[in-house]
């Protein structure tokens, strides 16, 4: 595990874990929630809901990630509130080992979602030609940061 190994070396890194509670957002802000989801995923729940349960994406809820550092003499926080994050930064800059800030944030919006690099995610006017991805100036040539794999230049 690279937790582990930075550790071994004696690595001075400061990690931050950015905790919804699923691969692109969670399912649930509480913990009541999370188990009523994943009893129906289990088939254990109340059917009459009709709740399909927690998505493949979904990841337990309040998983200790910071405990990955001190299972391994380093360090390990928790995170809530923007000055949690500050105090942690601060403690974890200075701790001369590896640090693992869990960072508890919402589980997102849970609508549909689209990355930067998904043509359609750009809005009118920013110089993106959806047809092909490409930005271009007046030039004709690429902007920084515009277009990407497959532009045509």
């Amino acid at each position: 595990m690279e937790v582990e190994t930075m550790a071994r070396y004696g690595m001075d890194i400061l990690i931050f874990v950015i905790n919804n509670g699923g691969v692109y957002h969670g399912d649930a802000d509480d913990e009541g929630r999370w188990k009523e989801l994943q009893d129906a995923t289990l088939g254990s729940g109340d059917s009459s809901k009709g709740e399909k349960g927690l998505r493949s994406t979904s990841l337990s809820f309040g998983t200790r990630y910071e405990d990955l550092a001190t299972m391994v003499g380093g360090l390990g926080l928790v995170a809530r509130t923007p000055e949690e994050v500050e105090q942690a930064t601060r403690k974890g800059w200075e701790c001369g080992k590896v640090c693992v800030v869990n960072v508890i944030v919402g589980k997102g919006e849970g609508g549909k979602l689209e990355f930067g690099w998904q043509v359609s995610s750009q809005p009118e006017g920013s110089g993106v030609d959806k047809k092909n991805g490409s930005g271009r100036n007046g030039d004709g040539m690429r902007e920084k940061g515009k277009g990407g794999r497959g532009s045509k230049l």
